[in-house]
């Protein structure tokens, strides 16, 4: 038996104040009381997408979803053609490495989810728009973005694409 064991990480008890009951509240009533109770998020509803992120990233234009984008255009094209039309507006050359498989096997219509196809016309907006734009074009996807580092940066930034089946895909930049 080793003389030492090794250090584990125990998660510190939820916070009783962080506890939200949320039933038989609207929607936007609920997602208030999520922000009312951390500060350092808000949400809005724009186009029919809910979005939350942070505060200090709200109005920033160094902020990669705030970045202006000339024109984007997917035509007949799936979540993963616009996943990479999205990565080719910060790289031009790039070029998808393969599809990566979730570790789990999706139901038949989860696998449709991800293979259907839309079209995406987007001009002179901000990333967070169109990506709004694409999940409001598939239909049945939403979009996350996270942040492996600080500051919050395009070379920090990891995007997924998921369905609400369960397809997803993600590319770091």
């Amino acid at each position: 038996m080793p003389d030492k064991l090794p250090p584990r990480v125990v998660p510190a008890p939820p916070r009783e104040d962080s506890k939200q009951l949320i039933t038989g509240k609207r929607a936007g009533d609920a997602f208030q009381a999520i922000v009312d109770a951390d500060r350092r998020y808000v949400w809005q509803d724009r186009h029919s997408v809910i979005q939350f992120y942070p505060v200090n990233q709200f109005n920033d234009p160094g902020a990669p979803l705030n970045r202006t984008i000339k024109e984007f255009v997917v035509e007949h094209g799936t979540l993963q053609d616009a996943l990479t039309a999205v990565r080719r507006l910060f790289n031009p050359a790039f070029q998808p490495s393969g599809v990566m498989q979730s570790g789990f096997s999706l139901s038949e219509a989860a696998e449709a989810e991800g293979k259907e196809v839309f079209s995406v016309n987007v001009h002179n907006a901000t990333l967070r728009d169109v990506l709004n734009a694409i999940v409001t074009a598939h239909g049945a996807a939403m979009w996350f973005v996270a942040y492996r580092d600080s500051p919050a940066t395009l070379q920090n930034m990891t995007l997924e694409l998921r369905t609400f089946g369960g397809w997803a895909l993600a590319t770091g930049f």
